[in-house]
């Protein structure tokens, strides 16, 4: 089991909906970071990264970007679902990548005719919205990620009282649907 055992007893299953939600948030500014030195990057790392950190904006203006979240928390799961199964993670951590890239994608299209990432002319792409590259790409770090870092992030977020980790998951929900309401108004009237 990735989020493990309190002292108290075994993790209940609010616990466990809390350590999620927060896992949701931290792989989202993680992914947001990703995105950001993938950015500068390829700009040649033009200017100050910290007028990026600043400045820089995916589909939300707050410092994170969902889809790390979303694939990140449904990899978790999965993880859980065929941990004994190593083998069979990779693939179907592949099938999430796959289905979440070209699903955000799609659905960014069709509700504000944009499009954020375009993987056209890239190895084994699918109508430009996910290439063979990006989903092993994404595979890889999941994998690395349930088993290396969220093991330590759950660890940490278990060390909080659980009156506390409610709190924050109340108090960074609140910011992330204001966000999240803003940034939809804004797409939709431009």
């Amino acid at each position: 089991m990735i989020i493990h055992r309190r002292k108290t007893g075994p993790v209940s299953k609010s616990d466990d909906r809390l350590t999620l939600m927060l896992l949701f948030y931290i792989a989202a500014v993680c992914g947001w970071l990703w995105e950001v030195l993938v950015y500068w990057g390829t700009s040649g790392f033009a200017g100050s990264l910290t007028e990026l950190l600043v400045f820089y904006r995916g589909v939300l203006h707050g410092p994170w970007a969902p889809i790390y979240g979303t694939g990140g928390i449904l990899l978790v799961l999965l993880y859980r679902a065929v941990q004994e199964r190593k083998g069979y993670f990779f693939i179907a951590a592949m099938a999430v990548c796959m289905v979440v890239e070209y699903g955000t994608s799609w659905i960014l299209e069709v509700f504000f005719h944009a499009r954020w990432w375009d993987y056209s002319g890239q190895f084994l792409n699918l109508h430009g919205r996910i290439c063979f590259v990006s989903i092993v790409g994404f595979s890889l770090i999941g994998l690395w990620a349930v088993q290396a870092v969220v093991p330590v992030c759950a660890g940490w977020i278990q060390k909080l009282t659980y009156e506390t980790r409610k709190r924050l998951c109340l108090l960074v929900s609140l910011l992330f649907f204001l966000d999240v309401i803003v940034s939809v108004y804004k797409l939709s009237i431009s």
